[in-house]
């Protein structure tokens, strides 16, 4: 449990490998992060962040299960990066989600229901939308494993201590002081889903049914695997 006051001023290697490994495994298990949302929270005056986003996952994980009966996929980080001449600073958080293609438009309305539910103001440049890159059904996966998650992976984990960065081909840049949680995904990419039980002689290999997935991804786009997210051996 991170406690509210716990201070942090990067992500750590750790934290930036968890971010990579649970992003690849949503799309091994047929759940690739297809929407990427930005919520500027101080513009939208909430003082609570780690309340707001607990309040706004869960009204979308009900709606997700309503809708598509199916569990929520999703990673979010926070950002308080200073202002500059170019752009305003301040808290802002980013969220990856899994959307059926088909509920995209109606996620995307209900998503402004939900910022004023939790507590949020609804203020222009509060609130933006993303699909990720080549995430429409028909798209080359393997287009979306290189630009679409992998790029998104890597601007969410910019705030990664400088002397890990090179690790993830990644450009560091200062994102603030966070107090309490800095990430986070749902549960169902916790690694409880992800790797075989501790007495099994593969227990380092990713559960079988996501297994042909993964070799794919692997394939096309090794970046996401070389830190390694899955130990294996070949």
């Amino acid at each position: 449990m991170v406690l509210q006051n716990h201070r942090s001023e990067y992500l750590s290697r750790s934290q930036s490998k968890a971010l990579f490994e649970a992003g690849a495994f949503a799309y091994c298990c047929d759940r690739p992060l297809n929407q990427f949302v930005t919520i500027h929270l101080h513009r939208a005056g909430v003082d609570l962040p780690q309340h707001f986003i607990s309040r706004l996952l869960k009204l979308f994980g009900d709606w997700l299960h309503r809708n598509a009966q199916i569990s929520s996929y999703w990673l979010w980080v926070l950002e308080n990066p200073p202002a500059t001449e170019e752009k305003c600073g301040g808290l802002n958080l980013h969220i990856l989600f899994h959307v059926p293609f088909d509920l995209i438009d109606q996620f995307r309305k209900r998503m402004r229901v939900w910022l004023k539910m939790s507590g949020g103001k609804r203020k222009p440049g509060v609130l933006n939308f993303r699909s990720a890159e080549h995430s429409k059904p028909g798209s080359d996966p393997a287009l979306y494993l290189q630009h679409g998650l992998l790029g998104l992976l890597r601007y969410f984990a910019k705030a990664i201590e400088p002397q890990a960065a090179s690790d993830f081909g990644i450009e560091p840049k200062h994102q603030g002081i966070i107090f309490g949680k800095r990430w986070g995904h749902s549960e169902a990419l916790g690694e409880q889903h992800r790797w075989l039980p501790d007495h099994s002689r593969r227990s380092n290999y990713i559960t079988g049914r996501s297994s042909l997935a993964r070799r794919y991804a692997k394939a096309v786009c090794p970046d996401l695997f070389e830190f390694p997210p899955y130990k294996e051996e070949d």
